[in-house]
């Protein structure tokens, strides 16, 4: 059984020659097993639409679970979400309109 850090190194050799696909197919069960880098890596192959459709959310998603673990990678991505993105406002619209639901439960 290969080490993590092998399939690691696998993905992001294979993700520098283009290889999306294989790096995506490496790194997304990595990521879903928690692995912080693998995380931030398929939150980029999101961010950049390759392998994957781009898909915003997903890259936030991703990131987030990496920043969370305190991969600094990701927490800068975080960071650079919150200041130029659209995502970010639409996670917290939607996280404001939830709260308001609530309080109006609540009346």
């Amino acid at each position: 059984m290969e080490s993590i850090e092998i399939k690691l190194r696998q993905a992001i050799d294979a993700f520098n020659k283009g290889n999306y696909q294989i790096s995506f197919d490496i790194f997304k069960p990595l990521a879903e097993e928690g692995n912080a880098k693998a995380q931030f890596h398929l939150g980029f192959l999101y961010r950049i639409g390759q392998a994957v459709n781009q898909d915003y959310d997903q890259a936030y998603h991703w990131y987030l679970l990496s920043a969370n673990q305190g991969y600094a990678e990701a927490q800068y991505k975080i960071g650079l979400m919150y200041y130029k993105g659209p995502v970010v406002k639409r996670i917290f619209k939607r996280h404001l309109t939830g709260i308001h639901l609530q309080q109006n439960k609540e009346k």
